[in-house]
């Protein structure tokens, strides 16, 4: 090849590099087949030189394929343009995800804010004092009901420790039932209705019920104590005025007992047509053993078939207890009989009262045997005198 080169007298070309093809050409058919092939470097100009060999017209043909520049410039124009296509395809993905990323971010930054939104809408809600501490006793949440209940804004509760809504006296043990409640109890006891006493802003105490029970705030994993305050003032106050009034019943009651039983005269306690309560008088007129046989008797067992006027027992007891329901009481006398069949006749007071919510006829029942007795010799005095009267001769 090389005396085939310098035979083609190209002078300096090959010095400067170049692509060729070595073609042979027969000069009878015209026929080009190529030879060899070499070279990828720079050739501007094509360029074609005969060279005579024995026996065969040679012809080296020598033409630009595409230099080593251009293909380095290529090469590196494309490795550039991949890198810059990959670089700008990461950009874009990158992007894709740094804006799927914030769209995430945002969206849980949404669910985050609406949880502590609803959150703290369930604060508010609740009706008692809510305080929200963390393991160290210090309140990092409080509701509007706790403000008003001790006094403080929220600026000057948060972040203070929770003794301050304890009263002086038990501040210094307080701490201890703080860790004691977490410790212990592992955020999970409950305690229910706890009654202390709290301390308002401005000094002044007042009773609470307490109940503890863990919380977690929205987006933390902090274990906390929620301690709901509930002002238990008016309860304390019914409580007390219940306690009153219930000695003052009771104290009543007392009295009237002693009414009751001291009675000379037979007192009944008369419900739903049935007796329910009598005094020891009661039993000693009607001749009956026990209090407990008195209640299972009812007015009629006590009274004969018929007073003395005729009027069946039955018709009159119903109209005159009829009549002390609508006046409110009923005085007359009546004919009443012992166990034993003996009758006597009594004065009775029909008195409508309530006792224990129920509407009630109490009957005091006066025996009137004497005075009638007196009456009766009065009345035939009268009548004797009347007859001597009537019978004189003399003016």
């Amino acid at each position: 090849l090389d005396k085939i080169m310098s035979r083609a007298d190209f002078g300096d070309l090959k010095d400067k590099g170049f692509c060729y093809e070595l073609r042979r050409i027969s000069t009878r058919t015209g026929r080009s087949r190529v030879i060899r092939k070499t070279g990828e470097e720079e050739l501007v100009d094509t360029v074609s030189n005969a060279i005579n060999l024995p026996g065969e017209d040679w012809i080296l043909h020598v033409e630009p394929v595409g230099g080593w520049i251009d293909k380095t410039v290529q090469t590196v124009t494309g490795l550039l343009t991949l890198l810059f296509s990959g670089l700008l395809a990461g950009l874009v993905h990158y992007a894709g995800r740094l804006r799927a990323s914030k769209s995430r971010t945002e969206a849980l930054n949404a669910e985050l804010n609406e949880r502590g939104n609803r959150f703290q809408r369930l604060l508010e809600a609740v009706p008692d004092g809510l305080v929200i501490v963390n393991p160290r006793g210090i309140i990092e949440v409080v509701n509007e009901n706790a403000l008003k209940m001790f006094g403080y804004s929220r600026k000057e509760m948060i972040g203070q420790p929770v003794e301050m809504l304890v009263p002086q006296g038990k501040r210094a043990g307080h701490p201890a039932l703080v860790q004691e409640f977490f410790h212990r109890s592992e955020g999970h006891l409950m305690r229910d209705g706890r009654e202390v006493s709290a301390v308002r802003k401005d000094g002044s105490t007042f009773p609470v019920e307490v109940t503890l029970g863990p919380v977690q705030m929205p987006g933390s994993d902090d274990n906390l104590v929620a301690s709901s305050v509930r002002d238990i003032t008016q309860r304390r106050n019914d409580e007390e005025e219940l306690r009153n009034q219930q000695a003052r019943i009771e104290a009543g009651e007392k009295r009237f007992r002693t009414v009751f039983e001291s009675s000379a005269d037979a007192v009944i306690l008369l419900g739903d047509q049935t007796f329910i309560d009598c005094n020891t008088a009661a039993l000693e007129f009607f001749q009956v053993a026990a209090k407990e046989a008195f209640l299972q008797l009812n007015p009629v067992d006590l009274s004969p078939e018929k007073q003395p006027d005729g009027l069946p027992s039955l018709a009159g007891i119903k109209c005159r207890v009829a009549e002390a329901a609508t006046s409110g009481s009923a005085r007359f006398e009546w004919t009443h009989m012992r166990r034993d069949g003996e009758t006597f006749p009594c004065e009775v007071l029909l008195t409508a009262m309530e006792l224990e919510g129920q509407p009630v006829i109490q009957g005091v029942i006066r025996d009137i045997t004497e005075r009638k007795a007196a009456e009766e010799a009065v009345r035939r005095h009268e009548a004797h005198f009347r007859t001597l009267f009537e019978a004189s001769n003399d003016a």
